[in-house]
């Protein structure tokens, strides 16, 4: 097992990962990284329509191992307030 971390940058900044986790291998990194993402994104989904959410893994001697990146954009397609019967 070695130690990494995800740092996280998003529409609020920098989220340096300071404790990280244990993980047996790159692809459980991988795995991670993925996963976190989505749960990112709904904590920050009121920050608006345009987002991009990148995770960085960084091994024990900090060197960035591996990335990861979800981008979000929402968009009305009515005015905003109106609903179909209007």
């Amino acid at each position: 097992m070695a130690t990494f971390y995800f740092d996280v940058h998003d529409v609020r900044g920098l989220h340096p990962d300071r404790i990280g986790q244990d993980l047996p291998d790159l692809d459980a990194v991988r795995t991670e990284a993925m996963h976190a993402l989505p749960q990112i994104a709904f904590s920050i989904a009121e920050d608006g329509d345009r987002q991009s959410i990148v995770v960085i893994a960084r091994d024990d001697q900090k060197r960035a191992v591996y990335s990861a990146t979800l981008a979000y954009t929402g968009e009305w397609l009515t005015p905003h307030g109106a609903t179909a019967s209007d």
